[in-house]
């Protein structure tokens, strides 16, 4: 069986998906900021000024992140354009630096439909900020070998 890390595993998909991997009998830890665990931060997923991250994540060594942690809706995107930004890009590069620097064997990113927009890209911020993570992913995968996969819902 695997170790599999899910971000977000408080939110609806996260909860769920967290569950299933556990029923599966994989080994599954959880960081989410209704945890009190930012990803952006040393608590989470960022390296400290010697670049080590925290041993609670490294110690697991997880092979697959599922990552789905973001604030979610476009409307509070629209009104929070800043917030969401950091928020739900600077995750993802986390993530992906994470994955590069501890042999991740693959990160599986959930983007969302709505970066197609009316089918000339994405219309909110919400969109901007997942198709940003979304190519991302495609840049380490072309740089650094991370295996990505991103899924639109």
């Amino acid at each position: 069986m695997a170790r599999c890390l899910v971000t977000g595993h408080k939110g609806y998909i996260g909860s769920r998906l967290f569950t299933k991997l556990k029923d599966l009998g994989h080994e599954v830890l959880g960081i989410d900021i209704k945890d009190g665990k930012d990803i952006n931060s040393l608590q989470g997923l960022v390296e400290d000024n010697s670049g080590q991250f925290n041993p609670a994540w490294t110690n697991f060594r997880p092979e697959y992140i599922f990552h789905l942690a973001c604030i979610p809706r476009i409307g509070y995107s629209i009104e929070e354009p800043i917030k969401t930004m950091k928020n739900n890009v600077i995750a993802g590069s986390n993530v992906l630096n994470f994955a590069r620097k501890n042999n991740v064997k693959r990160v599986i990113y959930s983007s969302s439909s709505s970066i197609v927009g009316n089918g000339e890209g994405p219309t909110s911020p919400y969109a901007l900020q997942k198709l940003t993570t979304e190519l991302e992913t495609k840049i380490y995968s072309s740089l650094y070998n991370v295996d990505t996969v991103s899924l639109r819902y």
